[in-house]
């Protein structure tokens, strides 16, 4: 009897630290995906809306230190927050230090993926179906 209830706390303790190990592996992995995700950001804004900038939110706001880098596409501003450490690279990339004419316009995550997959598919000949966009909007 004393050999199974040691079995059953190795095996729960065993699935405690595999899951904290998962736990952090996924935890690198999303800081991978996000660092991929504000350096895309910031490229997007530089080289394919060369009008676009980044600004440090004013002090009232919950993400102060956090600066936005933000694009004028045709279809209207989108942005994005990146973390503190990237002032650096934004001060010395080629993006103006400025807030977008007409500020932050309240769109959604939706609505700005939509207007980025629109700045995508702008000069394509073919459009996408409707049930492929809801897709990779959702």
């Amino acid at each position: 009897m004393a050999d199974a209830a040691d079995n059953i706390l190795h095996a729960v303790a065993k699935g405690a630290v595999d899951g904290l190990t998962d736990a952090a592996d996924l935890r690198g992995q999303k800081e991978r995906a996000y660092t991929d995700r504000n350096l895309l950001a910031v490229a997007f804004a530089t080289y394919r809306y060369p009008n676009s900038g980044w600004y440090l939110p004013t002090e009232s706001d919950d993400d102060a230190e956090w600066p936005v880098v933000w694009a004028a596409t045709p279809d209207g501003n989108v942005s994005w927050h990146v973390p503190p450490a990237y002032v650096e690279v934004l001060r010395l990339s080629l993006l103006d230090e400025t807030e977008p004419p007409g500020g932050y316009s309240g769109y959604d995550r939706r609505e700005k993926n939509d207007r980025l997959l629109t700045a995508i598919l702008r000069d394509s000949a073919t459009e996408i179906d409707d049930s492929t966009r809801d897709e990779l909007l959702e």
